[in-house]
């Protein structure tokens, strides 16, 4: 577990000087709740490389998360020896857990709306669909188109002379393809026989 060599970086990362962290070792950085970077060298010693995620120390005993990979290599002189590269992913998962607080907030607002609301990315994938939406068209989550493709076979969308719309008459779709916001009412054909007029 000892330590050769630290690059600036890694000093600035963990707040020591290079001597302090070889003086301290692999066992000195790593947080204690982690399997020892040994058991997972020792793991992937057949193809010579490990990369996953740890959580580390800094000389001010804060915690934080990290993506390590190593690799294993013989010097010069036969000797086997690792390289381990440490990337600081602490901002990153804030930032994540900033974007599922706002997500968790959007989808809490959007349920206690009285109208149907469908998001769908750039795409044409529905990545959600609130309460209301679902109980218009007699769905479950499981059951939600996924493609443009499939709105309107999986919804059973229609015009009042009982035509089925086009893909391309749907109003997500046309919001999704050409970045139109137009207006339409159609009805739905739900599963259980019921039929239900939406104005879009």
């Amino acid at each position: 577990g000892a330590i050769l060599t630290a690059n600036p970086a890694a000093c600035r990362m963990f707040g020591r000087s290079e001597a302090e962290i070889c003086q301290l070792g692999r066992a000195g950085l790593v947080a204690a709740a982690n399997p020892p970077l040994e058991t997972s060298i020792a793991q992937n010693a057949n193809n010579g490389q490990f990369t996953g995620e740890m959580n580390f120390v800094r000389q001010d005993g804060s915690i934080f998360p990290c993506e390590v990979s190593l690799s294993l290599f013989t010097d010069a002189y036969g000797k086997n020896l690792v390289s381990i590269i440490v990337r600081d992913v602490s901002e990153r998962r804030k930032m994540e857990q900033e974007l599922q607080r706002t997500y968790a907030t959007l989808q809490i607002a959007l349920d206690q709306s009285q109208a149907g609301i469908a998001i769908a990315d750039t795409h044409g994938k529905i990545t959600f669909i609130n309460k209301v939406g679902l109980a218009i068209g007699g769905k479950k989550e499981d059951e939600l188109a996924v493609t443009i493709d499939q709105y309107v076979s999986s919804w059973q969308l229609y015009h009042f002379d009982g035509a089925q719309l086009r893909e391309d008459e749907v109003p997500l779709a046309r919001a999704v393809l050409y970045g139109e916001t137009n207006s339409l009412e159609f009805i739905v054909k739900r599963g259980d026989g019921e039929s239900v007029v939406l104005t879009n």
